[in-house]
């Protein structure tokens, strides 16, 4: 008797890596959904996609100089405002700052606040910061203190430039090579959805010959609308089932990032949110993004795939 022909799925899979791996539809992974829940919910994994910052590439050293040397566009010291990452962070995750990738709300809110501590003495970032209504007050500060357009434009130039330079000589976050070869061993498609640079990923992964194990890669140039916006997934979905023959049903799709955005855009276009703690994303950030899970790493989380790989023949171990 010859053997069998390959169905079409697996073909399109060995198109998509150029080599054999495993059906997915013969893997089960148990994904435990937010804690305090006694089952988990079983369910077949069909493709991973993953943000690229804080998830493979590590950007914990590429947070403060662009937007320091932004603020030096305007005139600013960035010494005097004694800005620090951890105060850059939680001002960029505060509505709606964290709303899109683009830098221009935040430089105008640090604008106006140094222009107001030179007029209000005792005022403070740290304590805006830490106070609920941290939005509304930096609104009432950009509109009390509001900065030229011409002006915020040349340091949104600056930023980016200064940005896309730091991206290309960041090293890769610690174990994210490893995980990403444990993942294709079991046999899960990857894919990448970043609101940097598609252009500038590519040729991060190229540099570090971690290229060939995604497909499709989607940057911030191929959708109209960046996370929280689930576009970019909606693309990578099409364009897998358009010119691999891969369907993937969103249910079966994991969404892996390390901040509330990416596990908000999962939940728009009703994927599994995974979030990870080697980026810019605090573990009570991404709980209260509603993450399906939370790992301190991809590493992590792809150890966790591996130990829990079931066959559809075998038990459902727990």
């Amino acid at each position: 008797m010859g053997s069998r022909k390959p169905t079409q799925e697996k073909q399109s899979r060995r198109a998509v890596y150029n080599r054999k791996l495993p059906s997915v539809n013969e893997t089960i992974f148990p994904i435990r959904f937010p804690e305090g829940e006694k089952e988990a919910e079983r369910r077949k994994i069909s493709l991973v996609i993953l943000d690229c910052g804080g998830v493979v590439r590590s950007t914990k050293h590429a947070l403060l100089k662009p937007v320091e040397e932004a603020l030096r566009e305007t005139g600013i010291d960035p010494g005097r405002l004694g800005l620090t990452t951890g105060q850059f962070h939680r001002l960029r995750q505060n509505k709606p700052f964290q709303t899109s990738s683009s830098p221009r709300e935040t430089i105008a809110a640090l604008w106006a606040f140094y222009r107001a501590s030179k007029k209000e003495p005792g005022i403070s970032l740290e304590r805006i910061l830490r106070q609920p209504d941290a939005t509304v007050r930096f609104r009432k500060l950009m509109k009390n203190y509001r900065i030229p357009q011409s002006l915020l434009n040349h340091a949104e130039t600056r930023y980016h430039k200064v940005h896309e330079e730091l991206l290309q000589d960041l090293p890769e976050v610690e174990g994210a090579r490893e995980a990403i070869a444990k993942l294709r061993k079991l046999g899960l498609p990857l894919a990448i959805y970043t609101n940097e640079s598609g252009p500038g990923t590519i040729e991060w992964l190229r540099r570090h010959d971690l290229h060939p194990h995604f497909l499709p890669i989607i940057g911030k140039e191929d959708v109209k609308r960046q996370k929280p916006h689930p576009e970019g997934i909606n693309l990578i979905l099409e364009r897998l089932r358009t010119n691999h023959g891969l369907n993937a049903p969103r249910p079966q799709v994991i969404v892996i990032g390390d901040s509330p955005i990416d596990l908000e855009a999962a939940h728009k276009a009703n994927c599994i949110s995974i979030g990870v703690l080697s980026g810019r994303g605090l573990l009570t950030e991404l709980k209260e993004a509603k993450a399906h899970r939370v790992f301190g790493s991809l590493k992590e989380f792809a150890d966790y795939m591996a130990k829990n790989k079931l066959s559809t023949k075998e038990k459902y171990l727990l």
